[in-house]
């Protein structure tokens, strides 16, 4: 249990210093898809050292699921692409098929 304990510490560790390296060579900002996968990332491993050394609580999980909600519950800006919901049809006429 300490070694699986270990190797998800330093899994976090790479996954972060791996992150930022990584967008520093491409010169790209930290936006939000990076923080997204940074919290899942940081999130999954914590949570098993956690579990595995019995210190998972409820005030543990709250902050872990609360974070996880922060960071999927943001809206990127972004515009929906694709098709329009409104239900106009210039094809749609009624009344009439001559």
């Amino acid at each position: 249990m300490d070694l699986v304990s270990l190797v998800l510490a330093i899994a976090v560790v790479i996954v972060i210093i791996g992150g930022f390296m990584n967008r520093r060579r491409q010169n790209l900002g930290i936006g939000w898809q990076f923080i997204r996968f940074n919290v899942i990332a940081i999130a999954l491993p914590v949570t098993c050292i956690l579990a595995l050394n019995g210190k998972l609580t409820g005030e543990a999980a709250t902050i872990i699921g609360g974070a996880l909600g922060y960071c999927f519950g943001k809206n990127d800006g972004k515009k929906p692409s694709g098709r329009s919901t409104s239900n106009k049809s210039s094809s749609s006429k009624t009344g009439s098929d001559t």
